[in-house]
């Protein structure tokens, strides 16, 4: 904190000085050894740390996520307890003295700053929660931390499940009943005292682990819930991460995979090589991945064979727009599995609401909505047997946002994996944590310190001294006494950049432009811009879109202004812009 100038000021700015902060703590696996090895035994599990009152701004830069320990599965699996275990004795070592309370040096030298920390949220895949909380997950009756009563559908046989049971697929979410902090420590209570009749041999071993599967828990002394010092409330802790709710070998990649193959067993026009046709012909955002591949002969036979498409978190996230508008329009006018197609365009709905849901905008009401309606859709159109854990885990996803303020997604921490691949793929040995460990937390602090997490809406990154042409016209414009400098980035809601089309608000309405340069004069961020005319308000009936007319009128304005970078349609001068659900 005194070293950093931007992360004294997060911290100041944000972090409570009378209260407990809230730690969120993340746990994923990594594997620095080639994809294609059988025998993994290089698999590693990173465990990073940040504090929930940064805000979702700040926690979407990778640099405000702490490593704090990485670990290789196969010592982890040693441990009794494995990564719970882990979790609890590094709670209870590194982070005690943040729970009593620090002093914390800010970067002026002069003022100190007292903070207290508590783990408040637990945010990971739905696989390393399972480790760290040592639940069954979808290999329990009970599926889900968050319910009391909703058992596994495969497992459910009506009124022999018991009265007040409910399947997984049930809809209802007043017939589900919530687990508390007091019911899951009572669940694990009880668990325990099982376990002290199995070690007393008046319980069979076989006995017990049917009681583990029926509460959904694996039982270990070393648990990190029941450390009664640490006392974490499950229940009120856990976060899901919608990315790999519906990104990651979620919802959306599956049920888009589906779809295909099934458009293709009715012989539908709609196939891949279509898909792609209709790709090229939006413009994306620059900092977004390249998605053109994903759609070639090659990818195309895998993902029929596979039955899920495949890609990245956020190239899928990139195409939504575009395959909402295609599935919502053509798709639909097509005729073809209509209520597939249907269900999947509700499915893109909610994905755009929860990516809208850092602007603040999304209302928990309303995301529930979006969500139900998806999943009402998807049981019209499939069978039982498709429906999996995830569906019913994305009904907390509402409840989640209501009760934190807001939702996080792991695609930054994700991105932080690149930093644990690059020190740890050329090392091997027995013992090299110690020097892994090292060089990761260097190489965070020299990032943190050039980090632009503090950078407010309309602020400029890799500025530059302006040369030539460029040199010349504006020092004409604003005299030679102006100190003047150029960037192609600015934080937008993201970043926005030279050469992509945004929208800006303008006396009170959204117009759109695209970006020419952003210019710093005299520390004042402007951005150069050909201002679009408007021409109509949706283009059609059934897509969220706006229309423009490109034109070469020049203008200047704050850089404030800007809003977002967007996925956009240029035809001869004819624009057509994909509204996402924080335009909508």
């Amino acid at each position: 904190v005194k070293e950093c100038k931007v992360f004294s000021a997060l911290v100041t700015a944000t972090c409570n000085t009378k209260e407990p902060n809230h730690i969120i703590w993340y746990t994923d696996g990594i594997s620095p050894a080639d994809g294609l090895k059988k025998n993994d035994k290089r698999k590693t599990t990173a465990v990073y740390w940040s504090i929930l009152e940064f805000g979702a701004r700040a926690l979407s830069h990778e640099e405000v996520w702490f490593c704090v320990t990485t670990i290789r599965n196969t010592d982890l699996h040693l441990i009794e307890g494995g990564l719970s275990h882990v979790s609890r004795l590094l709670l209870n070592t590194v982070f005690l003295e943040l729970r009593n309370g620090i002093f914390l040096q800010l970067h002026d030298e002069e003022h100190t700053m007292h903070m207290q920390a508590i783990i408040g949220v637990l945010l990971s895949d739905l696989v390393a929660l399972d480790e760290c909380c040592l639940l069954k997950g979808h290999n329990g009756i009970k599926l889900c931390a968050c319910c009391a009563n909703v058992i596994n559908h495969r497992y459910f046989y009506g009124n022999t499940s018991g009265s007040w049971a409910v399947p997984s697929t049930c809809l209802d979410t007043t017939a589900m009943v919530a687990h508390t902090d007091a019911s899951i420590n009572d669940m694990l209570h009880k668990l325990s005292l099982y376990h002290g009749m199995v070690l007393g041999k008046t319980m069979s071993v076989e006995a017990f682990k049917e009681k583990e599967k029926i509460f959904g828990f694996n039982f270990s002394p070393e648990s990190l819930l029941l450390d009664r010092q640490l006392n974490i409330g499950l229940a009120s802790s856990l976060m899901y991460d919608w990315m790999h709710v519906y990104l990651c070998s979620g919802l959306l990649d599956v049920e888009l995979g589906m779809l295909m193959v099934a458009l293709k067993h009715y012989k539908s026009p709609t196939t891949y090589k279509v898909l792609g046709e209709y790709v090229k012909q939006w413009t994306f955002p620059q900092r977004n991945p390249s998605v053109l591949e994903l759609f070639d002969d090659s990818a195309a036979r895998n993902n029929l064979k596979s039955g899920s498409f495949s890609s990245t978190a956020s190239q899928l996230l990139t195409l939504v727009p575009v395959l909402a508008r295609f599935f919502s329009t053509v798709g639909v006018s097509q005729g073809y599995c209509k209520q597939q197609v249907h269900s999947l365009v509700a499915c893109l709905e909610a994905v755009e609401m929860l990516q809208a849901v850092k602007t603040g905008k999304v209302t928990p009401a309303g995301l529930m909505h979006a969500i139900k309606r998806h999943l009402t859709l998807f049981q019209l159109a499939y069978i039982s047997d498709a429906w999996r854990p995830k569906h019913h885990i994305a009904l907390h996803l509402p409840q989640q946002l209501a009760h934190f303020g807001y939702l996080l997604s792991c695609f930054c921490v994700e991105r932080k994996h690149r930093m644990v691949r690059r020190y740890a793929i050329n090392r091997k040995g027995a013992n090299t944590e110690p020097g892994l460990m090292e060089d990761i937390t260097i190489q965070g602090l020299l990032e943190l310190s050039e980090s632009h997490v503090g950078a407010t809406q309309g602020s400029l990154t890799g500025l530059c001294k302006p040369k030539g042409h460029t040199l010349a016209a504006l020092e004409e414009m604003y005299g030679t006494s102006s100190e003047i400098l150029i960037s192609t980035k600015c934080i937008a809601n993201g970043c926005v950049c030279v050469g992509d089309v945004s929208y800006y608000m303008h006396e009170g309405s959204r117009q759109a432009c695209q970006v020419l340069l952003h210019v710093l004069i005299n520390s004042v961020a402007y951005t150069l811009i050909n201002a679009w005319q408007r021409v109509g308000q949706g283009c059609d009936a059934k897509s969220s879109s706006s229309c423009f007319t490109a034109t070469d009128k020049l203008s200047l304005i704050s850089t404030q202004q800007l809003e977002s970078a967007v996925v956009y349609n240029n035809t001869n001068g004819h624009v057509v812009i994909l509204n996402a659900a924080e335009f909508m």
